[in-house]
């Protein structure tokens, strides 16, 4: 997914996984809802792009999250928040570009 020039931009990796019903679909339709960019990225996975983060949400029971976010520790904060405005719970975990697991939350 990432480029060479979007490691250097989006330097942390984050990986969720959310506890929801909802599919794939309806959680690209939240981020969309919050000026967020979007594309299939493949027949049932979804690209979501903003300017600090860059995300793919796969699979469907449990929804998961990955991809590129940027190093201000408010750029999780709105990830979370856009997902919890609408009652979805997530566990996460965000590792720097050392592989280091600077934050989590189960």
């Amino acid at each position: 997914m990432a480029t060479d020039d979007t490691e250097d931009q989006l330097p942390h990796c984050i990986f969720m996984t959310l506890s929801t019903e909802s599919l794939a679909s309806k959680v690209n339709q939240l981020f969309l809802n919050h000026g967020w960019s979007s594309r299939m990225c493949s027949w049932t996975e979804y690209e979501v792009r903003s300017d600090f983060a860059e995300l793919v949400i796969a699979s469907e029971r449990p929804v998961l999250i990955s991809g590129g976010v940027d190093r201000q520790l408010e750029s999780v904060n709105r990830i979370v928040e856009i997902l919890q405005s609408s009652g979805l719970q997530c566990s996460f975990d965000v590792y720097d570009e050392h592989q280091n697991c600077v934050r989590s939350q189960q």
